[in-house]
Parts: structure tokens; sequence; C-alpha cells
């Protein structure tokens, strides 16, 4: 019989909790875009029972492709050194990142308005299942 374990945390909340120093960070494209912003999405991963493996996508979007890549590598740092960090969430459970990884790295990302510069990026963030907070 398995364990009854609690379910990963979720993959965008915690990129969330990590990004939201560096500035406005959104999980869903708002209607009007306010700009700089990232946005993060998780595109895949799996996990091995033990170890959600998150692929995360990171848009940052300037008002220049200078600014978002700028802004796309400020990112890149937080993820790479994110490795045995420890990640509270809003609801204050606690993720730890075992590892993290670059899969894609900075690449310009089309978008239908022209004067919106986009840099996407695919990250790996490799976590642990949540400490729930004790109540």
């Amino acid at each position: 019989m398995g364990q009854d374990l609690p379910a990963f945390a979720d993959a965008e909340e915690v990129t969330y909790s990590l990004l939201t120093a560096l500035g406005t960070v959104v999980k869903g494209a708002p209607a009007n875009l306010v700009l700089p912003l990232y946005l993060i999405k998780r595109i895949g991963g799996n996990s091995d029972y033990v170890t959600d493996f998150a692929h995360i996508m990171v848009i940052a979007v300037g008002t220049t492709r200078l600014q978002s890549m700028s802004m796309q590598l400020a990112v890149q740092r937080i993820i790479e050194n994110a490795f045995c960090t420890e990640v509270t969430l809003p609801d204050n459970s606690v993720v730890l990142i075992d590892g993290s990884n670059v899969l894609t790295s900075g690449y310009p990302e089309p978008y239908e308005n022209i004067d919106t510069k986009q840099v996407a990026a695919v990250y790996e963030l490799r976590m642990r299942r949540p400490i729930i907070a004790a109540h």
C-alpha cells in the first residue's frame, strides 16, 4: 500500500515566490500588459514519487529587447542559485528545491504587438513535497 503523501507544490507558485523580488510576476497573461513583467507557466516535467521535476517557462517582457534580455539573465541567476533553497508559500508550507537547471536559455519570443519585446527561457526545478505548516 502507498502512503498518503501531500501533493507536490504548485511549481508556478514556487517560481512566483522565487522571482517576486525582481518586479511584477504573473501566472497568466494579463489582458493589459503593464511593462516590465515576468510571465511564468509550467510547461511539463514529471516526478519519481519523491521529487517533482517541474519544467517552468519564464517569459521576460520588457519595453526593449535589451531590457528583456537583462531581465531574463536576472531570472537565470536566481534559478541557477536556487538549489538547496527553502521556499515559503502563501499557505506557509515550505518547499525544498533540491536542484535547478537551465533547459533552454533566453531566446526571443514572438508576440503579436511588435513593440513588446519578450525573451523566454525554460528551467527545471527539482522539488520535494511541501512541509505543511502546523496549525
